[in-house]
């Protein structure tokens, strides 16, 4: 199974969804049914003037005392700034789009899990603010590049031995979680800054605490062989298509772990509890 596109191929949506990807492959008819009708219906609403965003900039661009130095970064739900506490301490706040008030439940559910999060490889929750129907929340700021800007903006090529590091260090993030009975469901390049030799984790906007009953651990471990396979590729540089087995230079030990990396049977093997 070819579990990873050449970038080249690869539109600007699918790259930044990269990691994603075998969820959209793995997935059964009627979610892909609701996952064309999702798109449609966010194109629709992101069309439409965003009017508490014009309310922040006629505010002088302060939020909640938070002044709003730069734009970080922009979903579908929310808007990421950097800005700065009155001790100048550089910190970044998450504006929940106020269209998407049907999501304020799953917004609180992200920052009382921020909040129980103790780990130097995500941001820690600062303050919580509702100011004149505009919610959102404050954390501290994670400084560095994410995988997928220094693989497509800056022509990073990582190493074998770095993607090595890096990746272990992705699992020790998760394992970390997994013993707080909490997933991620959203790792990819897009979401793991680089800074120092350091990773960091964020965007827990679709995180979710795991049921007792249930064990969705594996929905963060289906991700990892496209990011292993994403930085594996950023040192490519051959002409020949075919599948990443083929492709990349790797031992049958190594194309054994990248497949059982995505395979939700395989899963268990990488779990640390």
């Amino acid at each position: 199974m070819n579990l990873f596109l050449r970038f080249t191929h690869l539109s600007t949506s699918q790259k930044e969804n990269i990691g994603s990807i075998f969820y959209a492959k793995k997935g059964s008819f009627l979610q892909k049914i609701s996952m064309v009708l999702k798109n449609a219906w966010f194109s629709y609403i992101n069309a439409d003037l965003n009017f508490h965003m014009i309310f922040i900039k006629l505010a002088r661009r302060h939020l909640n005392g938070y002044p709003l130095h730069k734009k970080l970064g922009e979903g579908k739900f929310s808007i990421c700034y950097y800005s700065e506490t009155k001790e100048k301490k550089p910190v970044a706040i998450k504006y929940i789009k106020n269209r998407w008030f049907f999501l304020q439940p799953i917004k609180q559910t992200e920052a009382s899990m921020l909040s129980a999060i103790n780990h130097p490889s995500i941001p820690k929750l600062i303050d919580v603010f509702n100011e004149r129907s505009i919610k959102g929340f404050v954390m501290e700021y994670k400084p560095g590049t994410t995988l997928f800007d220094m693989v497509f903006n800056e022509n990073k090529c990582f190493s074998f031995s770095e993607t090595i590091v890096i990746f272990n260090k992705v699992l020790n993030v998760i394992s970390y979680l997994h013993n707080k009975k909490i997933i991620h469901r959203d790792i990819k390049p897009f979401n793991i800054i680089y800074y120092n030799g350091d990773i960091s984790l964020i965007d827990f906007g679709f995180s979710r605490f795991v049921d007792e009953q249930s064990n969705d651990y594996e929905k963060d471990f289906l991700h990892l062989g496209s990011l292993l396979l994403f930085l594996l590729y950023s040192n490519y540089k051959d002409n020949t298509k075919g599948s990443w087995s083929e492709e990349l230079n790797l031992t049958d030990e190594q194309k054994t772990f990248i497949k059982k990396a995505s395979s939700p049977k395989s899963v268990g093997g990488f779990l640390v509890k």
